[in-house]
This record gives C-alpha cells, structure tokens and sequence, in this order.
C-alpha cells in the first residue's frame, strides 16, 4: 500500500505525505458497499444498515431486483467507485491528490460519519478525520 501511495504522492511535499499515509493506514475502514448491503423492511437494499432510508444511499429493492442484480448495479457500482469528478466543488475531495487511493482503493470513508459531522447535502465531504476536512459542523455524541 505504502508504495502505491507514495507513487500518486508525487506532487505533494513531505509533511502532507506522511499525514495522508497516516490517515489513510490507521483509520477504520467502512465496509459499506464492499462487503455488504442491508435489506430494509420495505424491501429497499442500502449500503449501510445506519444510512436506512437516504436516496443517496439506496441501490435497489428486493421486491424488484435480486441481491446480484442490486449488488452489480450501475448505482452500487457507481458509489463504490465515486469518480472524483462528480464531488462537489465545496469539498476537499475534489482536488485532493490522493482522492483514488483514500476513496476507491483502500476502503473508501464512512458515509454514516461524513453525514453526521456535515450533514446529509454534504454526503461528499471527506472522512472527518482526513487532514483535509475541514471543521465539523454538526456536534457528534458517540
């Protein structure tokens, strides 16, 4: 991993490589949409169990579409590789260096945390604890 990451680090200076090394090997990664989908009571299919009934985050319904054809999905596929074009110009994931390595190769964030700390319209935000995020704007009780 270390590799890689220093590969795609090439135009970041020495001080910002080893923060973004360090966030992005010790933080806790979200297995939302790697590894598994939730079924809700209605039938609609969700990445994340805490996430429940959010749009954003409903790649399908049971009732409609089979647990294959809703994990092999173009909107489950999509969020699993959000392409960094698409984030919004207000979060600082749009331009960060190391956005394909700390999104679509190491784990991606916690959708559930990013929402929590900024709200549901800043979904594209990055991990509040990324050393790009910046202040969180809502209180957090854990």
């Amino acid at each position: 991993m270390r590799v890689l990451a220093n590969s795609l680090y090439n135009n970041v200076n020495k001080s910002q490589k080893k923060k973004n090394n360090d966030f992005i090997e010790n933080r806790v990664l979200c297995t939302a949409n790697y590894s598994h989908l939730f079924i809700l009571p209605d039938g609609k299919v969700t990445i994340c169990e805490q996430l429940y009934w959010n749009s954003k985050f409903i790649v399908g319904d049971i009732l409609e579409s089979s647990l294959a054809e809703i994990w092999t999905s173009d909107k489950a596929k999509y969020l699993y590789n959000l392409p960094q074009k698409d984030i919004s110009d207000e979060s600082s994931c749009k331009t960060c260096k190391v956005y394909t390595i700390c999104r679509q190769q190491s784990g991606g964030v916690c959708w559930k945390e990013v929402i929590a700390a900024y709200g549901t319209d800043k979904w594209d935000y990055p991990d509040p604890s990324c050393p790009h995020a910046p202040n969180i704007y809502n209180d957090i009780y854990l």
